[in-house]
Order: structure tokens, then sequence, then C-alpha cells
């Protein structure tokens, strides 16, 4: 069952036991906004519509707010147009930020001709795992409209959302930290998790004395090259341990090469390590 209540151009969101859910609408001046979840919980489909359609570019923008600490995730922002097509994504550690296009992040859009349509169906767990969960706040822009939100969307928490682990969270096993960024392992079993946990000895040199901030890029390799981007997050850091790690959720991962790289966005250290994903029942 869902509750909606619609105050001004803010539609709540309220979702109860099963996902079994019909669609949500509001309406605010020139246009109209529907939020409908998948059965499984495993898509948020937003659709919306304006008529004013006098302008030459029509430039969508989907505001999140997502402030999840767990999952490492404060905000992303989607730009979509005729000729545009951007993700922008803030972890909670805003240097690690990066543009992303919808495609890498497995969002399906959908412009209608006059550009005055738009349809986007986002993953609950794509490359970044949990990129949107009940309790995240949507706001909906046409800029060629106005500067201010047409519509703001709040999904309210339900302990049945179907999503997968946190990305760029989670502990490793509990055992003393190494002393490198790069697992020791090289091949996983599919939803085995790539879980890691370091201390960095001697950080680059050339480091302003505040700590090194790192993330990680997770790459399909084929023919040799990495060439298809699977996973991206930035790396916890516990400032009481000094320790930094990460666990990479494989579940939905197809079996094969891979290339993980651990960067920083504030220091020189990079580094990357060949793995293999293996079927689970390998």
């Amino acid at each position: 069952m869902r509750m909606l209540a619609v105050l001004g151009a803010t539609l709540l969101v309220s979702m109860v036991g099963c996902l079994d859910l019909g669609a949500g609408e509001v309406t605010f001046v020139g246009g109209h906004a529907e939020l409908s979840w998948s059965a499984e919980g495993g898509w948020l489909e937003i659709e919306a519509a304006v008529a004013n359609g006098d302008a030459d570019t029509h430039v969508w923008v989907l505001t999140v707010s997502t402030r999840r600490f767990d999952d490492g995730l404060f905000a992303w922002q989607l730009h979509l147009s005729e000729t545009v097509d951007s993700v922008l994504v803030l972890p909670n550690d805003f240097l690690t930020a990066r543009h992303f296009s919808t495609a890498q992040l497995g969002i399906a859009t959908a412009l209608s001709p006059d550009g005055c349509g738009l349809v986007i169906r986002i993953p609950t767990d794509g490359p970044i795992p949990n990129f949107v969960a009940p309790g995240d706040v949507i706001e909906l822009h046409a800029l060629w409209i106005q500067q201010a939100p047409l519509a703001s969307v709040v999904v309210a928490p339900v302990n049945t959302l179907a999503v997968g682990p946190a990305g760029g969270g989670g502990d490793a096993a509990v055992t003393d930290p190494a002393t490198s960024p790069l697992p020791t392992a090289t091949v996983y079993r599919r939803g085995e998790p790539i879980a890691h946990r370091f201390v960095l000895v001697n950080p680059p040199a050339d480091e302003d004395g505040s700590r090194v901030v790192l993330s990680y890029t997770l790459m399909a390799v084929h023919d040799g090259r990495a060439s298809e981007f699977a996973r991206f997050a930035h790396i916890t850091y516990d400032a009481a341990t000094g320790t930094y790690s990460y666990s990479i959720d494989t579940t939905s991962l197809a079996a094969g090469a891979y290339r993980l790289l651990i960067g920083s966005s504030n220091g020189t250290l990079a580094t990357q390590i060949d793995l293999s994903i293996v079927p689970a029942d390998d």
C-alpha cells in the first residue's frame, strides 16, 4: 500500500508492506510527474511532461539528495537534453566527485520528440549500489522554464525494499589491516565481495598533510583492455584507526576478467590489479 499526500508541488511517497505498488502522480503548473517502483523494487521510474516546448534545447535536471553515509553517497544530479547526457555523483567525500553518462550507471532515459516529455528508469543496484533508496529527496527541474524545481519527491523508508549491499563501505574480515590498497586475492566467486582493509604506511610525499582521499573503480576487461565500467565508490576512512576499507558487491557482475583501480583525488597514489570473477558453482 502507498499513501500519497500532495502539498503544493511536493509529492510524499510512503511505502508500507508489499512492493506491488501502483503509480503516484503529482501535477504542477503546466505539467505533471509520475513516480513508480517496479514490482521487485529493482528500479524506480520517473515520468514527467510539461506543455511549454518553446525552447531550442530542453534541459531536464534531476537532483537527488541521498545523504546515506553507509552507502558513501551524499547526492547526485542528472542533466539530460537533446545534446546533454551527464550524471554528477557526489560521494560523502566531495573530493571523489565524478561525472558519468547515464549508460555507465545503468540508467535508462527517453525524451519525447519535442523534448518536453521525459522518462527515467533508475536501478537500485547498478554500478553504484543503492543509487536510489527510500529516504532520498528527488527534485525535478526543467531549466528552460524555471531554475526552481517543478516538483519534489520524498521516498519514505520501507523495510521490505529489496536493494543490494552498500557500495564503498562495509567491513572486510576482522584481521590486521594490510599496507597495500590492493587485495591479496585475485579470484572471487560471483557473490563473494571484493573486501579489503588497509593503512597507508608511507603516504605520497607531495601530500599537504591532510589525509589521502581514495576511491576505487572496477572495470570489466575485454580483449585485454579495461573497457567497460562496472563499479565506483569512495573508499571509507576510519580516522580513529587510520584504516581504509572497501567492499565491492559482485552478486550482479558477470563472470570474467576485471581490473580494480585505486586512486587519490588529492595526491599521486594510483595503483591497480587484475582480478577474475568466476561462477558461484565453480
